[in-house]
């Protein structure tokens, strides 16, 4: 399987996960648990798009690594800022940002099971 189609299906499902869990946020609380689960959901899937394109274009051929590399470092430091002033500010459910967010490992860790099951290798 190409790599890029890999990146594309970790991604649907992530959004997809989130969608759920957003769904089903609403069902079972108020606006805090709402806003709990979108805001987790959505950084989750900025957090792996972010993880994607850097590191795509840190190995990339003609790549400038050290800019890339920094740049992957500062999108982590944005990362846990971001995190910390939802956590801090935002008047929501913790325990359904902690789901939100989680989201993004299980999308990842559901199609690398997907891939090792049916015994796929990635390509370039």
């Amino acid at each position: 399987m190409e790599a890029r189609r890999f990146v594309k299906m970790i991604i649907a499902s992530n959004l997809i996960l989130v969608a759920i869990t957003v769904a089903l946020s609403l069902t079972l609380g108020g606006h805090g648990s709402l806003m709990g689960a979108s805001v987790g959901g959505l950084l989750g899937a900025a957090n792996i798009f972010g993880i994607v394109w850097l590191g795509s274009k840190m190995m990339s051929a003609n790549a400038r690594r050290g800019l890339y590399a920094v740049l992957l470092a500062l999108k982590f430091v944005v990362m846990i800022t971001l995190v910390f002033f939802a956590i801090t500010k935002l008047d929501m459910n913790v325990v359904w940002f902690v789901a939100g967010l989680t989201l993004s490992g299980l999308a990842v860790l559901g199609n690398v099971t997907y891939l090792a099951l049916r015994g796929l290798e990635l390509t370039l």
